[in-house]
Parts: C-alpha cells; structure tokens; sequence
C-alpha cells in the first residue's frame, strides 16, 4: 500500500524534485507514511477531457495501492460541476474537488447534456470522501519550493507531533460572490 500519492502537474526539475523528496523522507520519518511520486504528462486541453483520465488513475490507485491521500502539485484539470444552490430551485455551475476523492458506493458522477459539468451526488447520504487531498496550484516554482522548504522546517521543529494536531487551510478565491 501507498498512503501518500504525490501527482505533479509540470516537468519536475531538480530543485523541486529535491523537496518532494524530502517531503516523502518527512512522511515516512515523522508520520511512518509511504508514498510515491508521478508525473502527469498528459496534455491538459479540454477537449480530451483530461479530469477524467486524472480520477481514474487516483482512482485505480486507491483500488489496488489503497492510497488514503493524494497530494496535487501544480495545475491539474479542474472538473466542474452542476449542482443546487443556496436558494430553492436554484441551480449553480462550479468547481468541485469531490470528484477526485469520492469513488465508493453510489458516488458516480454524470456528465450534463452539454458534456462540460458534472452532477453531484443527489443523496447526501450517499455523499463521502474516500481519500484526503491536498493541492498546491497556481503557485510559481519558488513558491513551491519555498512552501515544502517551509514544511520541512516545520516537522524538524516538532511540528508534527505536536499533542494539538491543527489543519491549517487557505481558500484563495470564493465562487459564489
């Protein structure tokens, strides 16, 4: 098994291929996790519909390596989503992550008439999310580097142990406004 899949969205040059792999050094020393690295090569044009080959592969992953995280670096194919909104019969059109983490039970997600979004999961009860996921995105390389430069610092520090576990999340953007 993988705990942790690494799927990086660019060419990995060697500095940053360096802080991934201290990263997974980091896993394996501060959380005993395992994980692997890929490199996603497929052209993102959406006319070839590339969220779908990126949900099967993490898919096909949490099938037979039964990874419990996937860790997206870089720009990956945003899928979209039809779904309701705020208001009665309110209908809204959006980004959702969901369909990167969600693959047990009844959680299939359809295309709509114009093959461009998706629909969500109607039953809420249905609704749950098989693996953790992080991203990092729209971000330069020295961003990047610098952020798994600062991760490393913070798990040497004791960071990772610490008795009160915190998660620490930024929304750079609202859709709704």
């Amino acid at each position: 098994p993988v705990d942790v899949l690494v799927i990086v969205f660019q060419a990995i040059s060697t500095d940053l291929g360096k802080r991934i792999d201290q990263y997974r050094a980091d896993l394996a020393t501060y959380e005993n996790l395992s994980s692997d690295v890929l490199e996603w090569d497929l052209p993102n044009l959406p006319a070839l519909r590339p969220q779908r080959e990126l949900r099967h592969l993490i898919k096909t992953e949490y099938v037979y390596r039964e990874i419990r995280a996937v860790l997206l670096v870089g720009d990956y194919p945003l899928a979209w989503a039809t779904f309701p909104g705020r208001e009665q019969n309110e209908i809204r059109n959006g980004p959702f992550l969901s369909y990167y983490t969600s693959f047990s039970g009844s959680q299939q997600f359809f295309l709509s008439s114009d093959n461009k979004k998706y629909t969500v999961v109607q039953d809420e009860n249905q609704r749950h999310t098989d693996i953790a996921m992080g991203i990092i995105n729209q971000a330069s390389e020295q961003e990047m580097l610098a952020y798994f430069d600062r991760l490393h610092s913070h798990r040497e520090t004791d960071g990772s142990s610490h008795p009160s576990q915190k998660q620490w999340s930024f929304d750079g953007g609202d859709w709704v406004c």
